[in-house]
């Protein structure tokens, strides 16, 4: 490909300067760049890579003219060099001008503005081996900057011109002074150099056509625009995003080349559009709800709904911490994304203390750093004497560290005196025979009209009778209510008015109620 007028611009304002290719690494690439330089000049291509600097000039400026001047720009992505602001800067200086051709040295995440361009990948390329994205990259770049040299265009530029005839005559002209003879030579040489020039402009215009003025394209939509650019007898370049909040996503912010150029027909218009800017979502995992909010928020992001789990009603001892996250930790995601918290008390967990004793209740709590608080003994049948039977807390909850759990064990079994129940409400009567350690009773409901509902009717043992935990009470109560059970049940309260009487009646009894909450019942009174 011959030079274009960047590369002869290049020349006159850097001569003797012009790369073919300028090479762009991270510094801990430099041995695999170094490789990779090695087989692109060993093809015959000027490189620009070793970014050693003359003394007397700074580093950044030889950078910058050497970036400028260069056909080409190859950059060499990898998980060092995507985070150089060097390597980045020379990749968007190069894709502005249309001559970036990235490759990757291993698998990595690219900077969201190079993600659309297409990549080749040298991961597993090896200089002294046959490569496919290797040789697709040659291709390419003998498309941007020419075809490599072959040996004997090599070898010809390497021999001196041969001198033209009279030379001799002409310095031995010059040593006797008659440079009459030297002016007609100069006139002619002119004249050939303003042919061609001459000849060599009008191929130019006649390879590129009439020039085309390239409209303005910012702050339209990416649609708009290539609709325009086509119209225009241009065509689409390659489109990069930009995060940025001044301009609506999906419009165009910035163009190459700009409004108002002339271009030739059938050139690209590459276009930069505007996106939703992207925020990387911080790690809150073991941190205070309070720090994790002021985290999303110094981040741009929302706290959203959280999850909490191992909290006990009451407990506001500590805070809570988060345990999980959604999105994930250095996910990118748009500014303004709520973010999902899963907390956790940062507690200590109760152990099981049932079935054990008090002493190691005690010492199974002090390990956990809690401690035993009330202690209540009752006597249990069928539960040997000082065995914890009831804990205040479940095992495997979270309490804050220091809190004090309730116990109750069992007592020793007493001999008692069977007290006087009859006569008392069935509730007083449960709350005596509880004090005098008896629980092993049956009970049992009659009917009748003159003793008030609940009334103990009967008891066994007789009062005054001794008794032990394991003694069998049995108990008769009054009854002036009763549920009967029906089948198939109501399905209404006018269902019920026609179905229930009757069913009452059978047991010589009227109808009081019916419940939709229990439908299979009657409820029936004396």
């Amino acid at each position: 490909m011959p030079p274009t007028l960047h590369d002869r611009a290049c020349e006159r304002v850097y001569p003797c300067c012009v790369s073919d290719i300028f090479l762009s690494y991270a510094t801990e690439d430099r041995e695999r760049a170094r490789a990779i330089a090695q087989a692109l000049a060993s093809r015959g291509w000027s490189v620009w890579w070793d970014r050693e600097i003359p003394f007397g000039e700074s580093f950044d400026r030889v950078i910058e003219r050497e970036l400028a001047a260069a056909r080409t720009v190859i950059v060499l992505w990898s998980r060092a060099s995507v985070d150089s602001d060097w390597v980045r800067n020379e990749a968007r200086q190069a894709l502005r001008r249309g001559v970036l051709l990235p490759a990757q040295l291993e698998p990595v995440a690219l900077p969201l503005e190079f993600s659309n361009v297409q990549t080749a990948d040298l991961g597993d390329w090896r200089p002294d081996q046959a490569h496919a994205a290797f040789d697709k990259l040659t291709q390419r770049l003998a498309h941007l900057v020419g075809p490599m040299p072959t040996a004997a265009t090599q070898a010809e530029e390497r021999l001196p011109a041969a001198p033209e005839p009279g030379a001799h005559r002409a310095v031995e002209g010059r040593r006797a002074g008659d440079r009459a003879d030297m002016r007609p030579k100069k006139s002619l040489w002119i004249v050939l150099a303003l042919a061609l020039l001459v000849a060599l402009g009008g191929a130019y215009w006649a390879t590129t056509g009439s020039g085309v003025k390239v409209p303005n394209l910012v702050g339209m939509t990416v649609d708009a625009a290539v609709a325009i650019v086509g119209d225009r007898g241009l065509v689409r370049g390659q489109t990069t995003a930009r995060e940025t909040e001044a301009s609506p996503p999906g419009t165009v912010v910035d163009q190459s080349p700009s409004a108002g150029m002339s271009a030739r027909r059938g050139s690209a218009v590459d276009l930069t559009v505007a996106a939703v800017p992207m925020v990387a979502v911080p790690d809150l995992a073991g941190l205070p709800l309070g720090e994790a909010k002021a985290q999303l928020n110094s981040s741009g992001l929302k706290f959203g709904a959280t999850s909490v789990t191992g909290l006990f009603a009451g407990d506001e001892s500590a805070a809570p911490k988060v345990r999980s996250q959604s999105p994930r930790a250095r996910s990118r995601v748009a500014r303004g994304t709520a973010v999902q918290l899963g907390l956790v008390h940062p507690g200590v967990e109760v152990p099981d203390l049932i079935k054990g004793t008090l002493a190691q209740a005690r010492d199974r709590l002090g390990k956990a750093g809690l401690s035993a608080g009330d202690v209540e003994e009752q006597v249990v049948a069928g539960v040997p004497p000082g065995t914890v039977f009831e804990q205040g807390r479940p095992a495997g909850s979270l309490v804050a560290r220091g809190s004090k759990i309730n116990l109750r064990i069992a007592g020793k079994p007493l001999a008692a005196t069977m007290p006087r129940i009859v006569g008392l409400h069935w509730s007083k009567a449960t709350e005596i025979l509880r004090a005098a350690g008896l629980t092993n009773f049956k009970t049992q409901g009659r009917l009748t009209k003159d003793v008030p509902h609940w009334q103990v009717l009967s008891q066994s043992p007789e009062a005054g009778t001794s008794v032990s935990p394991e003694t069998r009470i049995e108990v008769v109560y009054a009854q002036q209510e009763r549920a009967l059970p029906v089948d198939p049940p109501p399905r209404s309260k006018d269902d019920a008015a026609k179905i229930c009487p009757a069913v009452c009646a059978e047991q010589k009894m009227k109808w009081k109620a019916w419940f939709a909450e229990k439908p299979m019942y009657c409820y029936c009174t004396l």
